[in-house]
Order: structure tokens, then sequence, then C-alpha cells
């Protein structure tokens, strides 16, 4: 694709997506979001995949996927909150989390958080459900 393409793809064609100029979205309090590839973007790819950047205190809403995500922290420290379980993430730690769990981000740092993200799905898709399912006692699959 030429240098200055910010329109959908064809399929079988290559995309870049330049960071200084490419769409932001916000996806949670305090986070924005850039897609970097997805169904939309390129059609017929089975996959999406993005960054994302929390402030001070941003995060994501509970939710949920119906595929697979890699989530990779490249700046700061995260907090990952599975169904009750909390795991601290900074340093290219990399999470999986399986479809179905209900799952979260924060950061609670004082300074910006990022992380890469892929889905395997061709849409960039959450289901946001009722915090207290992220928790341990309202775990849904128990």
């Amino acid at each position: 694709m030429a240098d200055d393409s910010t329109g959908p793809g064809r399929a079988g064609t290559e995309r870049v997506n330049r960071f200084r100029t490419a769409k932001r979205f916000e996806a949670g309090a305090g986070a924005t979001f850039i897609d970097y590839f997805n169904g939309d973007l390129m059609p017929g790819i089975e996959m999406s995949g993005g960054y994302g950047v929390f402030a001070p205190g941003g995060r994501l809403p509970a939710h949920i996927h119906d595929f697979d995500e890699s989530i990779c922290i490249v700046q700061g420290d995260a907090s990952c909150i599975v169904e009750g379980r909390r795991y601290n993430m900074s340093g290219y730690a990399t999470a999986l989390q399986p479809r179905g769990r209900v799952h979260y981000f924060i950061n609670q740092s004082n300074g910006p958080m990022a992380m890469i993200w892929v889905y395997a799905g061709p849409t960039p898709e959450r289901l946001v459900v009722d915090e207290r399912n992220a928790t341990a006692d309202g775990n849904p699959w128990r």
C-alpha cells in the first residue's frame, strides 16, 4: 500500500499503520487505543491487534471476548484482573486471556502504561460485563 494510505485495505495486500497519524479511540476511562489491523482495515484477515496507552488510573471495563487474546505490556506497570486474580505486569510481560474469561487492565502507577494486544478474531470486540464478574465471588464460571 502507498505510504500515505489511511483507507481500508484489499484482501491479499499489505498494510502500514503510521503511529503518528493513526486514528485513536477511547476504549475505557483514560485508555486510548489504536487498531493496527483487523477485518475492517484488511478484509479477509482473521485476526486483529493494536496498541493501547493508559494514563495513570486509566482502565478498561470488565469484559470478555469470544476469542483468545494476547497482551504484552510494553511500557509502565499494569494490573491485570482475571476473575478474582490479580497479576502485576511490566517489562514486556505477556498474558494470554482464553476466550470467555472476565478480565480487565488498569494502570495503578503514576506514569503511563502501554500495551500491544492481538486477538484471534477479525474484529476487536469486547463484551462489557458487570465488574462483579471479575471478582472471585462473582466469577460466573464456578
